[in-house]
């Protein structure tokens, strides 16, 4: 049964005008402008959550007497959920001035909404603000929405309270992502997760979009099938992106101006590596972090997708071309395949082709599953200060907005916005429930050990295929790095113990 209101998720990130505020940097983020689409106005009318087994584990009649509700969202790319109007713009604004709305009236809270964008690499807006709140022994903020590179240093650094032991949150509700939950978990201790609580999750997502019309052209089948009988991998994606490619200006040279099979992000090369189901590092069952990166489907997957990525007659590494605009070749029918992410679904709904949206491939067949993950640099992650006035309130207040986010917003995020709009067929639509049933998120990244989330980019743009010794070169700093990590852990672990 498709999962629709993971779906939602996208949609949100596809629909939200103005929403999003974003930066390039170091990190590989890409940014898109805001698309505002003026058919798209339609409000949902105000109804009732929709009736479902689930609900929160909450009392009845809650009321903390308009208590104003903070929340701090940071990072290098920062998400707004919060603060819209009655004149919301876009459907999905309409949708969470409603959720807002049904919180506020609900609990007798109002709610406000920080936005911050700003560099972060460890110590950005969000980590100082929420690190400053609690030295000083102070509640300011409620609740954060905080960025990965972030979110971690407050986290080993004692700055965050456990989400399992906050009242009131359950985290093994439906509304929280549960491969969140099993991958960042410290023997435990949850400092920091994903969920539907905020639509961040989504705007971050590695996927491939697919030119159904140069696919037809070319005799090929949009590869859903594949994908749903677990055969899409990176061997059946170099092959389809070496079916194309062509000299559209006749001057005998494939370059930026003629067609290709595939534009590839350099980030793109960390979630080809994710998609084999491997982690830069991985916490162990004691609680340790543990450097995980170099295995043999690394090696593997590296190998196989560097082979069509470097090959320049099918593939475009298009950030290294100077002025070249990807987004507007991509809608001019430029190539099959675009491996990038969801931050730039929305500029799907000028193109006049229908495309699609695939997960990244799997190793091979032999894999047990696909393995969806989102970019470090825009990542953003749901997480309390370690100072909180009201443990229940707080606790009772980010449940409610989680499972509103599910029961209300996602909801009318679907029924007004996958038809016809930006997911144009059924397909993708399943294709999309794989992916956002699948993530797999890695501490390696967000804690920056050994820098590799960077010096694999640096070996991926420069065509290199120098992994082992780039590996090699930063190993020991990044079990320096790893052992200082686990001292902090190890710290905070018995603080909550006691």
């Amino acid at each position: 049964m498709r999962n629709y209101r993971i779906i939602a998720l996208l949609l949100a990130v596809i629909c939200l005008s103005g929403s999003l505020v974003a930066c390039g940097g170091a990190g590989g983020g890409e940014t898109t402008p805001a698309v505002t689409d003026p058919a798209d106005t339609t409000v949902p009318e105000e109804t009732e959550p929709p009736v479902t087994e689930e609900r929160p584990d909450l009392p009845e009649n809650l009321d903390y007497d308009d208590y104003e509700f903070m929340i701090l969202s940071a990072g290098n790319v920062a998400y707004k959920d919060f603060g819209f109007t009655e004149e919301a713009g876009t459907v999905v604004e309409a949708a969470q001035h409603q959720r807002q709305l049904m919180a506020e009236e609900k609990l007798g809270i109002v709610i406000h909404e920080d936005v911050q964008v700003s560099k972060s690499y460890g110590n950005g807006t969000g980590y100082n603000k929420i690190r400053s709140a609690v030295v000083a022994n102070e509640q300011i903020y409620d609740l954060g929405i905080i960025a990965g590179y972030d979110v971690t240093e407050l986290a080993s650094g004692n700055y965050l309270f456990d989400l399992n032991s906050l009242p009131n949150v359950n985290t093994q509700k439906s509304w929280w992502d549960q491969n969140a939950n099993n991958d960042l978990a410290v023997n435990g201790l949850l400092f920091f997760t994903n969920g539907e609580l905020s639509g961040a999750r989504a705007e971050a997502t590695f996927v491939i979009y697919y030119n159904k019309a140069i696919g037809e052209t070319k005799g090929l089948t949009a590869p859903y099938q594949l994908v749903e009988d677990g055969k899409w991998t990176v061997d059946v994606l170099a092959e389809m992106a070496r079916t194309v490619s062509e000299d559209l200006n006749g001057d005998d040279v494939i370059d930026t101006s003629d067609r290709f099979g595939i534009y590839v992000w350099k980030d793109a090369i960390l979630g080809m590596i994710a998609a084999a189901g491997s982690k830069c590092a991985t916490i162990q069952e004691d609680g340790t972090i543990a450097l995980t990166l170099y295995n043999d489907n690394s090696l593997a997957m590296f190998e196989k997708f560097t082979s069509i990525a470097y090959d320049k007659n099918y593939a475009c590494q298009y950030q290294n071309f100077s002025g070249f605009d990807v987004k507007k070749a991509w809608v001019n029918d430029q190539a099959l395949f675009w491996a990038t992410s969801t931050i730039n679904t929305a500029l799907m709904r000028s193109m006049d082709s229908d495309f699609g949206i695939l997960p990244f491939p799997k190793l091979s067949e032999e894999q047990d599953r696909y393995y969806s993950t989102i970019g470090p640099f825009n990542s953003q992650f749901i997480c309390a200060p370690l100072i909180l006035d009201d443990e229940e309130r707080t606790g009772a207040i980010i449940e409610t907005l989680a499972y509103l986010g599910q029961t209300t917003l996602t909801p009318a995020l679907y029924e007004k916005n996958l038809k016809g709009i930006s997911v144009r067929d059924e397909d993708s639509a399943a294709m999309l429930d794989i992916i956002f049933d699948s993530y797999i998120y890695d501490v390696g990244y967000y804690y920056q050990i050994g820098n590799y989330n960077e010096n694999i980019m640096n070996v991926f743009r420069a065509y290199g295929n120098h992994f082992t010794s780039m590996y090699n070169q930063f190993e020991r700093s990044a079990n320096l790095k790893l052992k200082l990590v686990n001292q902090n852990f190890a710290e905070v672990l018995d603080d909550w113990k006691k």
